[in-house]
């Protein structure tokens, strides 16, 4: 389950646009990213944990996506880490017990600000 949208340009003239991301457990959202030409891919488990990345293709966001979600916990963080620091892509992870994490570079969109991933 997992939702994927790409924004172009802004919501106005000298607006990002604000997307929301979920909290798995109760779908009250949790962070929000402000951006403009950015691709956001989310995988969850509902109930459990889910999986943001964010960058500039559609399809490859989703493909990480996906594939951070299907990994264990530690395996993921480390993935996100290291897909982090090559960039252009950065993850946010929000955990079963709501506690979230991100990629440094997911400052940018004001979101889990210099969060480290790896553990």
């Amino acid at each position: 389950m997992g939702t994927a949208v790409r924004v172009r340009g802004s919501a106005r003239p000298g607006a990002h646009w604000r997307i929301g991301i979920r909290d798995p457990r109760d779908e009250q959202v949790c962070k929000a990213l402000f951006a403009h030409d950015l691709a956001v891919a989310t995988a969850q488990d509902p109930g459990r944990r889910s999986v943001t990345v964010v960058g500039p293709d559609l399809g490859a966001a989703c493909g990480y996506a996906a594939a951070l979600r299907a990994m264990p916990p530690a395996p993921a963080r480390r993935f996100a880490d290291r897909l982090g620091m090559a960039g252009p892509y950065d993850v946010l992870l929000v955990e079963r017990d709501g506690r979230t994490t991100g990629t440094p570079g997911l400052a940018e969109y004001g979101a889990a600000a210099g969060t480290r991933l790896a553990g």
